[in-house]
């Protein structure tokens, strides 16, 4: 009995590894999207105003 105790523990504690790894690994996804963004918007911005500076000193 105390075997199979030791079986049913196992499993469990295995998916507590997995949950955790995964709620983990979606955060560490969900920093890195909001950093990409971040850094696509002030590239973005970066381009508009070369852009502008172009524009003005052809104009």
């Amino acid at each position: 009995m105390d075997n199979a105790d030791h079986f049913d523990c196992k499993p469990k504690f295995g998916q507590h590894v997995v949950l955790i790894s995964r709620i983990v690994i979606i955060n560490v996804l969900n920093l890195g999207r909001a950093l990409h963004l971040i850094d696509f918007y002030s590239v973005i911005s970066v381009i508009f105003e070369k852009i502008h500076t172009t524009e003005k000193s052809v104009v």
